[in-house]
């Protein structure tokens, strides 16, 4: 069995860390990656991470849970490709703020593989289930990255290597749409707010021009007099 990988000790800095994780082969099984995903979880907004990757590929399930785990960090992320990037470890690129690529490095984008065994209908129930699932999830992986008819080429069994000039360009596209994205959202979180100020400043001047009613008096009540026989 491989040696689980290392988390490498971060730099001792006040109230800022930088960590370094390498995955290098295979993307094995995710009880191997634990340490990782518990390190880029609770990395705080001054922390950083360097992600360096050379893999062939692996489990698409760990990918996933790697994937979310960068997703919820607040760390800055800055992935470092080099030598071979393929299958699985396309998908792990894109969690990066940042990237560097190696001259020479090789990428290589394709379909996920793997088997089914059981009683017919429940292979091809899996099956339907899987298309429709892989589907969803590369164009959600590669979207900016490859284009929308190279993602659906993928899915029909196309494998598509590109060199490192080629990825490069991808990945300052794929920044790029991500910082427009994170601005229309900024813009409309400031414009809600906006409004709502606007609501409750127009509600505060209504509540001032109008005149404000009295308290009506209250009659006194009579007193009840005993009537004498």
């Amino acid at each position: 069995m491989n040696d689980m990988p290392k988390v490498l000790e971060p730099s001792s800095r006040p109230k800022a860390f930088h960590h370094v994780l390498h995955l290098k082969g295979p993307v094995e099984s995710c009880e191997y990656y634990a340490d990782w995903i518990d390190t880029i979880r609770n990395a705080g907004p001054e922390d950083s991470i360097d992600f360096h990757i050379n893999t062939p590929g692996g489990s698409v399930y760990t990918a996933i849970e790697l994937m979310t785990a960068f997703a919820e960090s607040q760390a800055q992320v800055n992935v470092i490709i080099s030598g071979l990037c393929a299958s699985a470890g396309t998908m792990l690129m894109t969690v990066g703020d940042s990237f560097e690529i190696a001259p020479g490095t090789t990428f290589m984008f394709h379909n996920y593989s793997g088997g089914t065994i059981g009683k017919g209908n429940e292979m091809h129930v899996k099956m339907e289930y899987e298309r429709k699932w892989s589907k969803d999830f590369l164009h959600s992986v590669y979207e900016h990255v490859l284009t929308s008819e190279e993602i659906d080429q993928v899915l029909d069994g196309r494998d598509f290597w590109l060199p490192a000039e080629d990825v490069a360009e991808r990945l300052t596209n794929l920044i790029e749409k991500r910082q427009m994205l994170m601005e229309e959202a900024m813009a409309e979180i400031e414009n809600a707010i906006k409004e709502a100020h606007d609501a409750e400043l127009e509600a505060a001047v209504k509540e001032a021009k109008e005149p404000k009613k009295k308290p009506a008096k209250r009659k006194p009540r009579k007193k009840a007099t005993k009537k004498e026989d």
